[in-house]
């Protein structure tokens, strides 16, 4: 039914539907301003929040890094930290291992091109009272600018210093006299206002006022423009300051970066070779290096290594690598967690010699330790991890393939040489700074001893002289001490991949007396070692080895014949085993192989020549993977490399080889570093039967870091065989 007043509505539609439009439009209006007022409001409220302060920062930063990172065990003398993008986290991860510690100076190294000085610039004495509230020398410079924090200057540290230096002489170069030896004619060490201003300090400066607030600080920018003579000069008159005592802790910092300007490749190289330098702890390699192709400041590092050396006596650890490339290699799966067996009973240090049913007593001790044993990074006695079966041929091939270490490079804006990227007062990248930042960064700190490294994609152990027959045999027969032995090693290496020195010959023990089949010839004396094959390959798995050499003297023990079988056995049980001048493709290296001795000659002559690398020569350039020469040399129980070791060295790293690992000698030796290569003299005993006082064994513990470059300590290991067998 349609309503009465309808015609009298739409017949008044005609005058009622502008005001109508405008009411709506005007309601419309209002809820938009509404709405638009109240997300300018958000907006401003957002805009107007203060900024944290680099103090704050730092300690937001120092909070998180605290909570996965527990103070070294040891004392921290050393740091060399970045600045810049992404800088913060690793500055903390360093200054929450330091924390704990007591220091009475922290000197802080900066590069610069503040011409004031020769050498090096410090800040100027502050005056007694200010209007913004700075105190005299020696006191805290309380400036309002939120990104400089409060810091106790060390001026009687600066007045040391420029007492212990050597004053300047007129330049008058004698005949003949080279340039770098030409009288000084500014001052080594002078005042500058500018000194925390740099960008680096700037960076560190609130770290080191959070972390110590009660420490006095000594910042020294180094000039760019100085010779070695000059470093050696400075590094001179600063030893009496870091000179470790009751009363004197010294913390020495270089803020720095690492390889900038070059592309991925160069980048990759220039900041391993950098690693090999901290590595050698000889600051006249520092002499060899380019700036800044390698790092920021040359004068810097010389410095932090000459006093690390000398007098704090410290080694550095290298935790971490971070490219502007990104990540470039793949990363290794982490172990499988090995299932502990029953519990079994720990054996005595004094047990008879076990034979093949023995029992252990019920309540023996655990074998001891040796007091030079120094702990594997990783956790305090974790559980015995359980091992994947090693990799095969083909598998280590195909993983070998994924790692992308020989992408392309992207093109690079700046070329080796450029100048440094251009970083506001706080470290970040300037407005005009190019949108990739051609900057790599190495975090490293110095203790007395190595530190866990906790960063990496991939990580690999390498022991020496491994042999499961013999005596070991015997040992291995009796399940007590195999579980308690392979457990041992495994809470060393955490059940990561493991590349030994394979000394001996695969065989099947039901063979018959399978000594006298052979009709290899051996010196007077000599022996054969060969080691049952069942056993010896559960063993291998069981610790995760997976790739052997088999170039040393023993390998020929029973003649060719035994040799080729023994190396196709190996394979075709998914172990890698690299002969004479031969070499193995891995997933993030190359594990190339050769042996200078072997039992055909009394007494024992060199053997290895140039022409057993040629096929790694010819092929090492080829690869875009680093090639790791793990060698049999040297003389039985010497602790120093003679003169051959180190030709064959040097034959080694020709043929393009830039790790050298050593054994043959059956004990631990020293190990050094070149600008191009790391050696390992010697890794002595891994798994051996010998009792000899003077025989003990080193694990290599290998951190592969995501642009492709890799870290290596040597960590020492104790003797198996003497700590699970009575003599």
């Amino acid at each position: 039914m349609q309503h009465k007043n309808v015609p009298g509505i739409l017949a008044a539609l005609p005058r009622i539907a502008p005001a109508l439009l405008a009411t709506c439009l005007a309601c419309l209006c209002i809820s938009c301003s509404g709405y638009a007022g109240a997300e300018n409001g958000t907006k401003a409220a957002k805009d107007a929040a203060p900024k944290p302060s680099r103090q704050e920062e730092a300690r937001q930063a120092l909070a998180k890094a605290a909570a996965s990172e527990a103070p070294a065990s040891e004392e921290i003398t050393g740091m060399f930290i970045p600045f810049g993008p992404g800088a913060d986290a690793m500055t903390a991860k360093a200054f929450a291992l330091a924390k704990g510690r007591e220091h009475t100076r922290i000197i802080i190294l900066a590069g610069t091109d503040d011409p004031a000085a020769s050498l090096a610039v410090f800040p100027e004495a502050a005056p007694e009272k200010t209007a913004d509230g700075a105190s005299g020398p020696g006191g805290q410079s309380e400036l309002k600018d939120i990104n400089r924090p409060a810091v106790t200057i060390d001026h009687a540290g600066i007045a040391a210093l420029q007492k212990a230096l050597p004053a300047p002489r007129p330049a008058k170069p004698q005949k003949g006299q080279k340039a770098e030896d030409i009288p000084l004619v500014v001052p080594l060490a002078g005042p500058s206002a500018n000194v925390l201003e740099l960008p680096a300090m700037r960076s560190v400066l609130p770290f080191a006022a959070e972390a110590f607030p009660e420490c006095p600080i000594l910042p020294l920018a180094l000039n760019r423009s100085t010779t070695p003579k000059q470093w050696e000069a400075l590094a001179k008159a600063l030893k009496p300051l870091a000179q470790p005592g009751k009363k004197q802790k010294t913390l020495v910092i270089y803020v720095g970066n690492a390889s900038s300007g070059l592309d991925m490749d160069a980048a990759r190289e220039h900041d391993q070779q950098t690693m090999r330098v901290l590595a050698a702890g000889t600051p006249k390699l520092v002499e060899k290096m380019s700036e800044p192709g390698h790092v920021d400041s040359l004068a810097c590092l010389y410095v932090l290594i000459s006093l690390q050396r000398d007098p704090l006596k410290s080694v550095a650890t290298v935790l971490d690598n971070v490219s502007v490339y990104g990540k470039q290699i793949e990363s290794l799966p982490p172990p499988v967690k090995r299932e502990k067996k029953a519990d079994v009973p720990t054996p005595a240090a004094e047990t008879a010699p076990l034979a093949k049913d023995a029992k252990a007593p019920q309540s023996a001790e655990a074998p001891r330790i040796s007091q030079a044993t120094r702990p594997l990074p990783g956790e305090d006695a974790p559980a015995a991890p359980k091992l994947t079966p090693p990799l095969t041929p083909a598998a280590e091939k195909n993983a070998a393939s994924a790692a992308p270490r020989n992408a392309s490079s992207p093109p690079n804006p700046n070329p080796e040489g450029a100048a440094s990227p251009v970083l506001d007062a706080d470290g970040s990248a300037a407005a005009n700074t190019p949108a990739t930042v051609e900057t790599n960064q190495i975090l490293a700190v110095y203790a007395k001893g190595h530190l866990p490294v906790t960063a990496g994609a991939a990580r690999y152990f390498a022991g020496g002289d491994f042999l499961a027959g013999r005596n070991m045999k015997t040992l291995f027969a009796n399940p007590t001490r195999r579980e308690l032995m392979i457990s041992r090693i495994l809470e060393r290496t955490g059940g990561h991949p493991l590349i030994v020195n394979f000394e001996g010959v695969l065989m099947d023990p039901d063979e018959s007396d399978p000594l006298s089949r052979s009709k290899a010839k051996l010196p007077e004396g000599g022996m054969r070692l060969w080691m049952p094959k069942e056993d010896t390959l559960e063993i291998m798995a069981e610790l995760n080895i997976i790739a052997v050499s088999i170039a040393n003297n023993h390998t020929y023990d029973f003649g060719a014949k035994a040799y080729a079988r023994n190396q196709e056995e190996l394979e075709e049980a998914g172990f890698p085993a690299a002969g004479q001048g031969e070499f193995r493709e891995l997933p993030h290296f190359i594990l190339a192989a050769a042996t200078d001795c072997d039992n055909s000659k009394s007494p024992y002559a060199p053997i290895l020549t140039k022409e057993d690398l040629a096929p790694l020569t010819e092929a090492s350039p080829k690869f875009k993977k680093p090639v790791f020469a793990t060698v049999h040399c040297g003389n039985e129980y010497k602790y120093k490399p003679n003169d051959r070791v180190r030709e064959v060295a040097k034959m080694m790293e020709e043929a393009g080889a830039e790790v050298f690992i050593g054994h043959h000698p059956h004990m631990t030796g020293p190990y050094e570093a070149t600008l191009s290569a790391f050696q390992f003299w010697s890794l002595g005993n891994f798994v051996f039967d010998q009792l000899r006082s003077e025989t003990d064994g080193a694990l290599l513990e290998i951190v592969f870091f995501d642009p492709g470059t890799y870290w290596i300590m040597q960590h020492p290991a104790e003797n198996m065989f003497r700590n699970f067998h009575k003599k």
